[in-house]
């Protein structure tokens, strides 16, 4: 494939590999990151793309590295307790999960 031609239509399908990786990473950075490698790896194998099948293609290269951000992303982010407060004859434990703060009430 023409470097040109595959330039239009990686153009032509930016947004919508955005969306879905978007949709699979949930942070805009993330979903940025994952298309930016997948229309790097199209790139470097753009000469194996079929013309008939290649939105499909840059589709599945970039699911695929939605995939192995979110494995890395798994072992990066492990839940962890952050702090255990005890109060009267409550308990709060305070766990910090990725970058949200969960805190739960009652005895243990």
């Amino acid at each position: 494939m023409e470097s040109n031609a595959f330039s239009r239509i990686a153009e032509e399908n930016m947004q919508g590999l955005y969306r879905l990786s978007f949709s699979i990473l949930h942070t805009r950075h993330d979903a940025q990151d994952a298309v930016q490698q997948g229309l790097l790896r199209a790139w470097e194998r753009r000469e194996t793309a079929r013309p008939e099948q290649i939105r499909a293609w840059l589709t599945r290269i970039v699911i695929n590295e939605c995939h192995k951000l979110r494995r890395f992303a798994i072992g990066r982010n492990r839940p962890r307790v952050v702090i255990a407060i005890e109060y009267e004859p409550d308990s709060r434990i305070v766990f910090l999960i990725g970058n949200r703060i969960t805190v739960f009430i009652g005895r243990y």
